[in-house]
């Protein structure tokens, strides 16, 4: 695992309409790869490997797991979430209902 995405309670898509909560890397996968992509469009694709993944890491990467680098969220969770509204949504234990809808409603 090199990044950790959102991937539990996602609200997505139902085929043939409508809406469904989902999870697992199927979820979290877009959600990662739209911000690399997004990052990409931004610098022109210009980016390397190596400058690419510094720039997750440096400005993209929340520390979510163990300390470091682990074998369950990598580098961190990726967000373009800035650290204070990350901990504002996700941490705070008064906040879960209302993480939940933001991330409903950033899953569309």
């Amino acid at each position: 695992v090199d990044y950790a995405g959102i991937g539990v309670a996602v609200t997505s898509l139902k085929p043939g309409g409508g809406f469904q909560t989902m999870q697992g890397t199927s979820m979290a996968a877009p959600h990662v790869t739209g911000l690399i992509a997004a990052l990409m469009t931004d610098k022109g694709g210009t980016y390397g490997d190596k400058e690419l993944r510094g720039e997750l890491a440096n400005k993209y990467a929340i520390d979510i797991g163990l300390e470091g680098l682990d074998t369950s969220t990598g580098v961190g969770f990726v967000t373009y979430l800035s650290k204070e509204e990350f901990n504002k949504f996700w941490r705070a234990p008064e906040a879960q209902s209302l993480a939940t809808a933001a991330f409903r409603a950033h899953a569309y």
